[in-house]
């Protein structure tokens, strides 16, 4: 086996995103398989008592040009929210139990958004934890072809991370602003 280092360029987040996506719909697929297993996930671990306390909200502000879906399931802890939300391909979910399971369906809004805003607060915390891809920045490096930074370069550069202390500690829920 080679000491060197797999190199993984740019080009793998274009394919995941404009290249996978390419009907506007399959955002709404995504972000609700990935609410629908955050719910199940919330029951199991009994923070929901069954399905009927189960919330996903889908709001569409035409004025606004936003596109929002929250579920109360079971959200991110804070000190996983920067490795959870920005790794590629790496779903801890369990194929035979989850729809969503690969790890790249939050990337599908990146196609066709400037911003991807993505919220969640976890039982027990009073923060609310922010991260941004800005999209059109990953677009603008994406069209340079001078531009040879790896994915992971590319994601660092896109992304922003925040806490905010204003929930409730019994808040849980995930939100992605498109």
């Amino acid at each position: 086996m080679s000491s060197d280092a797999v190199i993984i360029g740019k080009n793998i987040i274009e394919i995941l995103t404009t290249g996978m996506y390419h009907n506007p719909l399959v955002i709404f697929r995504e972000y609700v398989q990935n609410s629908v297993d955050a719910i199940n996930e919330a029951i199991s671990r009994e923070i929901l008592k069954d399905i009927s306390e189960g919330d996903i909200q889908i709001v569409i502000d035409k004025k606004e040009r936003r596109i929002s879906f929250e579920d109360n399931g079971i959200g991110i802890p804070k000190e996983n929210a920067w490795q959870i939300l920005t790794s590629i391909a790496a779903s801890d979910k369990d194929r035979t139990k989850n729809l969503g399971f690969r790890g790249i369906g939050r990337l599908a809004g990146l196609a066709y958004c400037n911003e991807l805003i993505i919220e969640t607060s976890f039982k027990g915390e009073a923060t609310k934890t922010v991260l941004q891809w800005d999209g059109q920045k990953l677009k603008e490096i994406i069209g340079d072809k001078k531009d040879r930074r790896l994915a992971s370069e590319v994601i660092e550069a896109i992304t922003t991370i925040n806490e905010e202390l204003m929930e409730q500690e019994g808040d849980h829920y995930f939100k992605v602003t498109l």
